[in-house]
């Protein structure tokens, strides 16, 4: 897997984290990333894969609505 670059902005400034690599280790999902020097692991439960799907979805499924209710025939057709 090619390394992904990741820009996270803090306080202190701007970080990046290369995204090493990602793999599922028994019930989790692990990505394994590196800021600078520092190597870690971030493992992600069920429950946890299920929030991120919930928060990442929202704004997916809001443009999705107000698109396909752009389609509906509200307005002049109607009241003719």
């Amino acid at each position: 897997m090619r390394p992904r670059n990741i820009r996270v902005l803090t306080p202190s400034g701007e970080l990046g984290i290369l995204m090493r690599d990602i793999r599922v280790e028994g019930k989790f999902l692990v990505l394994e990333v590196q800021m600078g020097v520092w190597s870690s692991k971030l493992y992600f439960g069920l429950g946890d894969i299920f929030y991120l799907i919930k928060v990442f979805s929202a704004p997916f499924f809001l443009v999705l609505l107000r698109t396909f209710l752009s389609y509906l025939p509200f307005g002049s057709k109607w009241n003719s």
